[in-house]
């Protein structure tokens, strides 16, 4: 085999591997697979389905958690709250809040690259792991933080996507970081990753 020919195999896998090395790191955090550490499981007769009367989408929440929504010229919000536990104890606060904007978002890498840029910079935030969640119908970037407000700390993670129509959804789950959170977190976690917007509700 001749030099040259050697020269650019090695030339090729250099690249190969440089790409490879872009694909998995965003902002210096290297991809995570989104149910990594999971042992938890979601019991299905704890939850109840909701419909957006609005929006294509559904998703089961549990059951008794309250839902408001909130509608304005630049977003339709929809936030799914705990809130008999939360007026016993305000420790025991966990949310899952799904927002569409009306922006379109054609490359969601680059915006959520940004994202990550703006939390990195953000005083009180703390990025823990974040990475690319892939589905039949959705192609998404999620990233698990924490924020804090001292005394206090909140674990979130929030999942970003867009629709068939470039419309932009975050859906974020929050909870406070509290006795068991983590069973709690597992469980939103795996609720929220069923989010489905090209789903029609009729």
């Amino acid at each position: 085999m001749s030099s040259k020919i050697i020269q650019s195999l090695l030339l090729y896998i250099f690249f190969l591997l440089l790409s490879c090395g872009e694909n998995n790191n965003i902002q210096g955090y290297k991809m995570s697979e989104y149910m990594e550490g999971i042992d938890c499981i979601v019991v299905r007769n704890e939850l109840q389905t909701y419909k957006d009367p609005f929006l294509n989408f559904q998703l089961d929440i549990p059951i008794n958690w309250e839902v408001q929504v909130d509608k304005n010229d630049s977003l339709y919000g929809v936030l799914i709250i705990d809130t008999a536990s939360f007026r016993v104890n305000y420790k025991d606060f966990q949310s899952i809040v799904i927002t569409k904007y009306t922006q379109k978002v054609k490359e969601l890498k680059d915006y959520f690259i940004s994202e990550i840029e703006l939390m990195k910079n953000e005083k009180g935030y703390e990025i823990i792991k974040l990475g690319k969640l892939e589905n039949e119908s959705l192609n998404s970037y999620w990233v698990c933080y924490q924020t804090i407000i001292e005394p206090d700390r909140f674990h979130n993670l929030t999942i970003y996507t867009t629709d068939s129509s470039e419309n932009l959804f975050l859906i974020q789950t929050t909870i406070y970081m509290h006795n068991d959170y983590e069973s709690k977190f597992c469980r939103l976690k795996q609720i929220i990753k069923e989010f489905n917007s090209n789903l029609l509700v009729i």
